[in-house]
Formats: C-alpha cells, structure tokens, sequence
C-alpha cells in the first residue's frame, strides 16, 4: 500500500522550473541582438545615410 507521503517530493515542483530556460532563452537572444546592432550600428537605415555620400563622390 503506498502511502500519499511517499511520493517523490521531486515531481511537484517542475512546473516552476518550467519558465526558466524559456526566460533564459529570451534574455540570450535580446542580449545577442542588442550587441549586434550596437556594434554594427544600424540605428538609422545605412542606405539611406550613404545615398548622399555616394552622389557627392560622383
């Protein structure tokens, strides 16, 4: 006869657990763009930032 304490007191918990590598996950990939853009620098659209350049060249 098993008894309801004996349960593997393990097996409740997952649920919290859960939405941490998701979180994880999410913070990873925002930290990688923020990087990327930070050292490429694409805050303003480049085309439209060279296109004067290009024509005062020719």
């Amino acid at each position: 006869m098993l008894n309801s304490k004996q349960t593997n007191p393990k097996v409740k918990y997952w649920g919290v657990w859960l939405p941490v590598p998701t979180l994880l996950a999410i913070l990873n990939s925002l930290f990688w763009t923020w990087l990327i853009l930070k050292t490429v620098g694409y805050r303003e659209n480049p085309v439209e930032n060279a296109a004067q350049s290009i024509i005062d060249n020719f």
